[in-house]
């Protein structure tokens, strides 16, 4: 397993960082990792420096830095050693509640899933989160505590959406067992990792004034409250789980195996996976969501696909089969041709809008590295700041109400392109060169 994982993201360890991986997670860590540690603590470090989240993907990946230097590679390897542990824990969970057979099978159609593997390139929280949920889950459901207890602080310090995973638990234990002294108490125990994410949030809220203080809410509201617009976010999440990237496939079994086995089909775990469902899919019909923010289920829903593919055929070779066949389906949907210009980190189509701004920055550097640039974010960042892996020195990029010498510009509807398109009529400048790749465009500008 462990080799499939590292084969399978072998070509992705050297790649320039993307997006949120560069302005939300390793800028921050790589800040973090220039002094002492104990900056990532509240009031050690200046207020939005880590976008309010809890401190531990920055804790640990500045303290891997620290060890064995900071390169993109060891970034990789350290989200790479999350995506092995989600899907180690999803095959000993699914072996666990059902056979090794579910297990294995679910495990691979997870490091499969488009999504998932997208993902486990990029040094984000949400593969993290995964790993951890599905090992306090399993660790959890074994009833070994202090193995959960370790896993589920790690887990909720790692984002606080986390929370749904741990709470899922807790409301498991409720329904599930018997009522009394000895549940109650387990109960609490369990909710430990809350208790700490909540003194966390607290002392922040005493140091700083704020208790997630995030300057991206600013211009991206943290929630919404509109019914037709809730209901519409609800669908999204629900087409993200069971549709896309063909997920179809696997929701058509477990229909299939419980039209099937209407008498003996709802297996326990199910009323867990459900409950974590619910949660996920109630908190982002709220607050704001990234088709990313829902892979923490993804474990459980491919345990219980598999486990309809184990109960329909009895045959192991047809279950292989079955199984193949889900994989190329997958396999055909991980590198897509949208057009456009955006971060696209559901599938392997954010590898083309690396591979473009790397164009760009080259270009940029090898003919124009004494200009003022005038470029908007991510761009401007990968301009700035060599440790991103696109320009080898910092280059100049300038505000817009400072001289300028050229435009970098993505044609596509936001509005901070748009003052740059504005612009680019106003000091007459044209184009100069345009960058394409599997229909995402950069262009620049130079005066005319």
């Amino acid at each position: 397993m462990l080799t499939v994982v590292i084969i399978g993201k072998a070509p992705t360890l050297h790649l320039p960082y993307h997006w949120d991986e560069m302005g939300v997670y390793v800028g921050p860590s790589h800040w973090l990792a220039q002094d002492s540690l104990v900056r990532v603590f509240p009031g050690m470090h200046p207020r939005g420096q880590f976008f309010g989240h809890p401190p531990a993907l920055y804790l640990t990946l500045a303290a891997t830095y620290k060890i064995f230097g900071e390169s993109i590679i060891i970034s990789h390897l350290y989200i790479l050693a999350f995506s092995f542990l989600g899907v180690y824990f999803s095959y000993l969970l699914g072996a666990f509640l059902f056979d090794h057979t579910t297990g294995l099978i679910a495990a691979l159609l997870l490091f499969f899933t488009p999504l998932y593997f997208a993902q486990s390139g990029m040094v984000l929280s949400e593969i993290p989160i995964t790993a951890f949920g599905v090992m306090s889950i399993y660790y959890a459901l074994r009833n070994r505590f202090l193995p959960y207890l370790l896993c589920g602080i790690f887990l909720v310090l790692l984002k606080v959406t986390a929370i749904a995973l741990i709470a899922s638990i807790l409301i498991y234990i409720f329904i599930t067992e018997k009522k009394g002294r000895a549940t109650m108490i387990k109960i609490l125990k369990f909710s430990l990792p809350l208790f700490v994410l909540g003194g966390f949030f607290i002392w922040q809220k005493i140091i700083t004034g704020s208790f997630i203080d995030n300057p991206c809410f600013k211009s991206n509201p943290a929630w919404t409250l509109s019914l037709t617009k809730n209901l519409s976010k609800a669908g999204w999440v629900i087409g993200w789980v069971f549709l896309h990237q063909y997920r179809i496939l696997l929701t058509f079994l477990i229909f299939l195996h419980f039209i099937n086995n209407q008498k003996n089909v709802w297996h326990k775990s199910y009323t867990l996976f459900l409950i974590i469902f619910l949660l996920f899919l109630g908190a982002f019909s709220f607050i704001w969501f990234g088709q990313r923010y829902i892979l923490a289920f993804f474990p459980y829903f491919c345990i219980t696909a598999t486990f309809a593919i184990v109960a329909l055929i009895p045959r192991l070779k047809t279950q292989w089969l079955v199984a193949a066949f889900i994989f190329v389906a997958f396999c055909s949907q991980l590198y897509n041709h949208d057009k456009g210009y955006g971060n696209f980190d559901s599938d392997m189509q954010y590898t083309d809008i690396i591979a473009i701004n790397q164009k760009v920055c080259t270009y940029i550097e090898d003919n124009y590295s004494d200009s003022n640039i005038l470029a908007i974010w991510p761009i401007s960042s990968q301009l700035r700041h060599p440790c991103c892996g696109y320009v080898r020195q910092p280059l100049s990029v300038v505000s817009p109400d400072k001289n300028f010498d050229l435009i970098v510009c993505a044609p596509y509807v936001d509005s901070k392109n748009k003052k740059l398109k504005e612009l680019i009529v106003q000091h007459d400048f044209m184009l100069h060169k345009r960058f394409e790749k599997n229909g995402k465009v950069i262009e620049m500008y130079l005066p005319r």
